[in-house]
């Protein structure tokens, strides 16, 4: 008899673990899966662009041929105006160009 009571607050003590990881698990996904399904309001085309790093990797190329030029910097604030000023610079231009890297559903 004592075995058997013994087995059940395992049991219960195991079952106990579990609801909180079922339960924090689902709080996650309801949290996280709305953010994650946002991919599929873009066009399918542009899909492929989200999926790669190539446009990210090529802007961090960018900035970092612009810092070498100003090797140091006198505070912090100062790279992070040069970093800025580079990306607006290079949103300028593909506005000005007319490309477009993503393109909504809504937008076609």
């Amino acid at each position: 008899m004592r075995l058997t009571k013994l087995k059940l607050s395992v049991y219960s003590s195991s079952l106990l673990v579990i609801m909180k990881r079922v339960h924090h698990a689902w709080q996650w996904a309801e949290e996280a899966l709305p953010q994650g399904f946002t991919v599929f309001s873009f066009a399918e085309e542009s899909r492929k662009k989200l999926r790669t790093s190539n446009i990210v990797e090529r802007l961090n190329r960018e900035i970092r041929r612009r810092t070498k030029v100003a090797t140091m910097f006198p505070n912090e604030a100062s790279c992070l105006r040069l970093v800025t000023a580079v990306v607006s610079e290079i949103s300028d231009e593909w506005v000005a160009s007319g490309r477009r890297w993503l393109i909504r559903k809504t937008d076609e």
